[in-house]
């Protein structure tokens, strides 16, 4: 039978022990902390170039003059798997198309954009387009000049 001084004494040399070694992981974590931001850094800009990747293969799928396959032997090669990108295309939410659209100009008219789009073979109503990018407005900035309407990446 344990006695009651032995039990006390158990949990005053496990509370300290349990003391020491939170100090020793806490200062651990203090010297990994920078490291570990680093490396969310680099996840979080790895993770938007693939999405950017995608999203320009969508677009770039019904184009006969781009070579889609360079593009899939370099991703493979670095370990990153797409789908085919008819399927991209199929499940990209349309103002994803926009951004990436709009990213490549300073700012883009409106009409434009619609012309781009029947170019890039992706059927999208002026409205749908307006609606896409109403929507984000987070993503998207609006300029009226008289009758026309702009659409630019706020920054």
């Amino acid at each position: 039978m344990a006695r009651f001084p032995d039990i006390v004494d158990g949990l005053g040399k496990q509370v300290m022990a349990d003391a020491e070694e939170i100090r020793k992981t806490g200062a651990e974590l203090g010297k990994l902390r920078a490291a570990y931001q680093r490396y969310r850094d680099l996840t979080a800009h790895l993770d938007s170039r693939v999405e950017r990747v995608r999203v320009g293969m969508g677009l770039l799928a019904e184009q006969e003059n781009w070579n889609i396959g360079e593009a899939f032997t370099l991703l493979d090669g670095l370990g990153i798997e797409l789908e085919a990108p008819s399927e991209i295309r199929g499940e990209m939410p349309l103002w994803k198309l926009v951004r990436e659209i709009v990213r490549q100009t300073e700012e883009l008219r409106i009409v434009e954009l619609e012309s781009v789009m029947n170019g890039l073979k992706i059927k999208a109503s002026r409205q749908a387009l307006e609606s896409a990018i109403d929507a984000h407005k987070r993503t998207f900035k609006i300029r009226r000049s008289g009758r026309e309407k702009f659409v630019a990446l706020k920054h």
